[in-house]
């Protein structure tokens, strides 16, 4: 028996435009490729049953990243509030005190994103535009 897996498997995987509601069930750290800076990389896992058009999207996974430099924190904090129910920690803290503590407070914790569909360089690709709070 013969299956035929196409080449362009992974590509058309976005998910449709619209507000879902989420829960983070991983955290990546990494180096950003265009910098020094690190990124918290926050995997999503998509709660709603089904999209606007009826389509399956529960457990769909969608992803953003978080650069860690004191000039990107302003943006992303509202990720961060909308998942924690408050402002980053302030005050100084080594890098791997800081990732620590903003992987564990969001592991685990959901909310509603806006997620929007764009072109990009190897075809569509989900971003998230907003994150809401639930309740």
């Amino acid at each position: 028996m013969l299956i035929n897996v196409p080449k362009d498997l992974g590509r058309g995987q976005v998910v449709m435009s619209g507000i879902y509601k989420v829960v983070v069930t991983a955290v990546k750290v990494d180096k950003s490729k265009s910098s020094d800076n690190m990124l918290i990389k926050p995997e999503f896992t998509i709660q709603t049953q089904t999209d606007a058009n009826g389509g399956k999207v529960l457990g769909r996974k969608v992803f953003d990243n978080w650069t860690i430099a004191e000039k990107c924190l302003g943006i992303w904090n509202n990720g961060y509030k909308a998942l924690t129910g408050h402002d980053l920690p302030s005050g100084d803290f080594e890098m791997d005190e800081f990732i620590n503590r903003v992987t564990s407070d969001i592991q685990g914790k959901e909310c509603l994103i806006q997620i929007e569909v764009q072109a990009g360089d190897q075809g569509e690709r989900n971003v998230i535009k907003r994150y809401t709070a639930i309740g």
